[in-house]
């Protein structure tokens, strides 16, 4: 997954192999190809009927992931096939807080143009 090979993306899913399975700490190779910004392998893995808001175990979905390491294109694919770009994970942690922690101003400006409400903050501006 790491160098992000289509061809075999392909060929794998198409013969049956596990690409809905979790790996260690609930990550998905949805998680792994987003980590790594392989938006081509992403896609695959979402027309072939990948969960757009599958999470881990700490709560990240895929668009925290990709906010988090600034994958633009990931990001807008991910809004796209409707992601929630106001998910919190179990720290309370919008994609647009962890976009925002990694200096990722144009993810940031897309996912404040798409979900508004992704700051996670309430009107007193704490967390809700």
């Amino acid at each position: 997954m790491r160098f992000g090979h289509i061809k075999f993306v392909h060929s794998f899913s198409e013969r049956g192999a596990d690409t809905v399975g979790q790996r260690k700490y609930g990550s998905t190779l949805l998680h792994l190809a987003l980590r790594c910004g392989h938006v081509q392998v992403a896609s695959i893995l979402l027309e072939r009927g990948m969960d757009v808001e599958a999470q881990n175990k700490h709560g990240w979905t895929l668009l925290h992931v990709a906010s988090r390491w600034g994958h633009l294109e990931a990001v807008r694919s991910l809004l796209h096939h409707g992601a929630d770009g106001s998910a919190q994970n179990k720290y309370r942690w919008t994609p647009l807080c962890l976009a925002l922690q990694g200096s990722h101003v144009q993810v940031a400006c897309l996912l404040v143009e798409h979900a508004p409400d992704a700051t996670g903050l309430d009107e007193q501006g704490t967390m809700s």
